[in-house]
């Protein structure tokens, strides 16, 4: 499979907060005429497997931790607004397309990320097979 990316306008930012009883994470993403497509080398065109076109894509999301008697209290919200958006597919190919490989999706790296380091959640070293 090959992808074909397009980012005429990214902005990403990202901001940590720690302290001694409180952690915050924010991380923002906006992009415009954003463009992706997969699919197959062989194929005769690249637009006839997977086809995504959006207008606009914002998306926000905040994580808190705050630490309160011994436990820790974790709240996370998020945001997402989409302009217009334009969705192709070809169904012959779409099983293969959405066969993802097992490091795109780390439960182990998202848990870290959103929950923060607890105790009881921190990364063993079997969670971690090499990848990233």
């Amino acid at each position: 499979m090959d992808l074909l990316l397009q980012l005429p306008s990214l902005k990403l930012v990202a901001i940590a907060r720690h302290g001694n009883i409180s952690s915050d994470l924010d991380v923002s993403l906006s992009l415009r005429s954003f463009s992706i497509c997969l699919y197959n080398p062989h194929q005769p065109s690249p637009v006839d497997a997977f086809a995504l076109t959006l207008d606009k894509l914002i998306i926000g999301v905040s994580r808190s931790a705050i630490l309160l008697r011994g436990s820790t209290n974790v709240k996370i919200t998020g945001a997402i607004s989409i302009g217009l958006a334009t969705f192709s597919y070809d169904m012959r190919r779409l099983s293969e397309l959405i066969a993802f490989p097992r490091p795109w999706y780390r439960r182990a790296i998202a848990r870290r990320l959103l929950l923060g380091r607890t105790q009881q959640s921190s990364l063993n070293a079997s969670d971690y097979h090499g990848y990233f």
